[in-house]
C-alpha cells in the first residue's frame, strides 16, 4: 500500500527530487540517472516516486519548467530596462548567458533530441502554450510588437537557445556567433 504523504512532506519530497534529479544530470548524464537513485537519494521507495511524476521524462519537464521560469525573469528584466529591440535582444543574451551555467542543460547536449521524443505530445504542445502566453504577456506589457506570432518566436529563441549545446563541438566563437544571430533575427522579426 502506497505511503500518504502530507502536503508538507509532498512539497519537501518533489523539491528534493527535482534538485537531486538535476544533480545527478549533471553529474551522469540523463540516461545514466535512474529513479531508484533518485528515489534513495530523496528518501523514498521507488515504488512511491509515481506518486510525483509519471516518468523520468516528466521529471524532465518540471526540472526546465523550474529554470524556464528563472530564465523568464532574467528576460524580463532587460526588457524593462529597455522596452524595445534592444531589451529583447538583451534578454535573450542575458538568459543564454545564465543557461549556459545551468550544468545539467548543457550535460543533455548528446541526449536532448532523445528525451524530446519520449515526451508526450500533448506536454510539448502545453508547454508551447504556456510559452506563447507568457512571451504574449511580455510582449503586451511592454508594447513590443512582433512581425510574427508569438509561437514562432518561441521556435526562433529555442533554436537560437538550442546552439550552445554545440558548443564545443563547433569551430571558431560560438558565443560571439550566437550574439550575431540574436541581434539580427530579433531585428528581422519585431517592429
Amino acid at each position: 500500500m502506497p505511503k500518504n504523504f502530507s502536503e508538507p512532506e509532498r512539497d519537501t519530497i518533489r523539491m528534493s527530487l527535482i534538485s537531486n534529479c538535476t544533480a545527478c544530470w549533471s553529474k551522469y548524464g540523463y540516461k545514466k540517472t535512474n529513479i531508484a537513485d533518485l528515489c534513495k537519494m530523496s528518501g523514498i521507495s521507488t515504488g512511491a516516486f509515481y506518486q510525483f511524476f509519471q516518468s523520468k521524462e516528466e521529471l524532465f519537464v518540471v526540472a526546465a519548467q523550474y529554470a524556464g521560469n528563472e530564465l523568464a525573469t532574467i528576460f524580463e528584466e532587460k526588457i524593462k530596462q529597455s522596452p524595445n529591440k534592444l531589451g529583447i535582444a538583451n534578454g535573450l543574451k542575458a538568459m543564454l548567458k545564465k543557461l549556459e551555467t545551468i550544468e545539467w542543460y548543457l550535460s543533455l547536449k548528446d541526449e536532448f533530441v532523445e528525451i524530446l521524443h519520449k515526451l508526450p505530445e500533448e506536454s510539448l504542445r502545453e508547454d508551447l502554450i504556456n510559452d506563447t502566453n507568457s512571451y504574449n504577456y511580455i510582449f503586451r506589457k511592454y508594447n513590443i510588437i512582433p512581425k510574427i506570432e508569438a509561437s514562432e518566436v518561441i521556435t526562433i529563441f529555442s533554436i537560437i537557445s538550442s546552439a550552445l549545446l554545440m558548443k564545443g563541438k563547433l569551430a571558431g566563437d560560438v558565443p560571439k556567433a550566437i550574439d550575431f544571430v540574436i541581434d539580427t533575427v530579433v531585428d528581422a522579426i519585431f517592429e
